[in-house]
């Protein structure tokens, strides 16, 4: 157990830190010592007074980012954002600077003034780990068309696996979050391709995010019949809660029971042989729609 989670110590330490902090004000290693009282004794009126005069006089010290990256899990109050915006105009090429506005971009809530700076840096030749300032647009912009196309545009172009893995999971994860909104750039926005990629990253995101489900339920006659295909064969694919999509997979068959109408969704399954029995061993179709499917999967189709 760290040692200050010993009531009867941690007095001792935090006087003994702040003798030390009032003594040294100029000490090389200042930083160090004011990273883990900013994450964790912020509300210290003591310890606030003390980060705040040392930022207020250091907003431009190249190492302040250690010490602004914790206290943004706390309120954004105005003089804050005052010091952050003035160390990040100081630091443009900081390797650091996108996980400081990161931070400050989930944490201003869809402040406008904070999303604009994401899209600015983003335009910035130079700037450095834009995945994380995709991230956090998507998630605080609710997913919305310019956020999501920043998301794809990045996916074309980026090479590095983990950057793009990031990038794909909070994109799933945004989208299944604001059904809305993934819903309306279905049916409006994208072409083909972009459509993929978005029926795919909505149906992974559900599936992770099992309770995220029943909100795209109740937004799914938004979905034009050929979105609504394309969702949910990758439902389909990613094996998502059959309890959950049942209902929408049934009111589908009994409404396209012609193979040109669902043959995205037969096609999928002839590809993947332990998909069908996981459908038909799941007891929750009813028995004339498993026969349909039965009967598409077995008849020979030709394609146009």
């Amino acid at each position: 157990m760290p040692i200050w989670q010993y009531a009867h110590i941690e007095k001792t330490i935090k006087d003994i830190t702040i003798d030390w902090l009032k003594a040294n004000p100029k000490h090389s290693n200042i930083c160090h010592v004011l990273v883990p009282l900013a994450a964790n004794y912020y509300s210290d009126s003591k310890i606030k007074k003390i980060i705040e005069t040392w930022l207020d006089a250091n907003s431009q010290n190249y190492d302040a980012y250690r010490v602004l990256v914790p206290l943004t899990t706390n309120c954004l109050s105005p003089s804050l954002e005052k010091i952050i915006t003035e160390w990040l105009d100081s630091h443009p090429q900081h390797p650091q600077q996108s996980e400081l506005l990161r931070q400050v971009i989930i944490k201003s809530r869809g402040d406008s003034k904070w999303l604009n700076r994401g899209r600015n840096y983003l335009a910035q030749p130079g700037t450095q780990h834009h995945q994380n300032i995709i991230g956090a647009l998507l998630i605080t912009g609710r997913a919305t068309y310019e956020y999501v196309e920043l998301a794809i545009r990045y996916l074309e172009k980026e090479a590095n696996k983990k950057h793009k893995d990031y990038v794909n999971k909070i994109l799933s994860r945004a989208l299944a979050s604001y059904p809305e909104n993934a819903i309306k750039f279905l049916n409006e926005k994208a072409s083909s391709e972009k459509k993929e990629i978005i029926g795919k990253s909505i149906s992974f995101g559900l599936r992770v995010s099992i309770g995220k489900i029943s909100g795209f339920v109740e937004k799914w006659d938004m979905l034009n019949s050929e979105n609504q295909d394309l969702i949910l064969s990758y439902l389909l694919w990613y094996k998502v809660q059959l309890k959950e999509i049942a209902p929408l997979l049934e009111n589908w068959f009994y409404r396209h029971n012609q193979y040109p109408q669902c043959k995205r969704i037969i096609r999928m399954l002839q590809k993947n042989s332990n998909l069908q029995v996981w459908l038909k061993d799941s007891g929750i179709l009813p028995i004339e729609i498993l026969s349909f499917i039965d009967e598409q999967l077995n008849t020979p189709h030709e394609e146009v």
